[in-house]
């Protein structure tokens, strides 16, 4: 019987019994597929061991704490970086701040220096129009 209750009509391999023709996991062709089964695996293994030295084998546990030690040591690498990158940012919104206030203090001087001059200029104003009348007063 197949899926679905289908007969199967012929077998693939025609050397080979048909899989109802034999007592399940004690016929001769399940015996064939284990030990095929079992050698392929033992292959895989093989093949794996060569590919990656450390698959099946002790020396993963040295991997991986070798695997932690440079955790460590990149986490350790990479705190002293931020740590330097937060120092360089302190320092940098130092100078920002100094410039800021130098902007200041220089806006206040220029204002400071513009009231002066705009005083200048109203006095010497008076002192032509006080000079020109006086003068227009004594040639009349």
């Amino acid at each position: 019987m197949y899926l679905g209750g289908e007969e199967i009509l012929s077998n693939e391999y025609e050397d080979e019994p048909d899989l109802g023709s034999s007592s399940g996991v004690h016929s001769p062709r399940f015996a064939r597929l284990s030990t095929e089964s079992s050698r392929a695996h033992r292959a895989v293994v093989v093949a794996g061991a060569e590919r990656y030295p450390s698959y099946g084998q002790p020396q993963v546990d040295r991997d991986s704490r070798a695997l932690l030690d440079r955790l460590a040591a990149l986490e350790q690498f990479q705190s002293v970086e931020l740590a330097q990158l937060q120092h360089e940012l302190r320092y940098q919104k130092a100078q920002v701040a100094e410039a800021a206030q130098t902007a200041s203090n220089t806006q206040v001087e220029l204002g400071t220096q513009v009231v002066r001059l705009h005083d200048r200029v109203a006095a010497l104003e008076m002192l032509a129009y006080a000079a020109s009348s006086s003068s227009a007063s004594h040639q009349g």
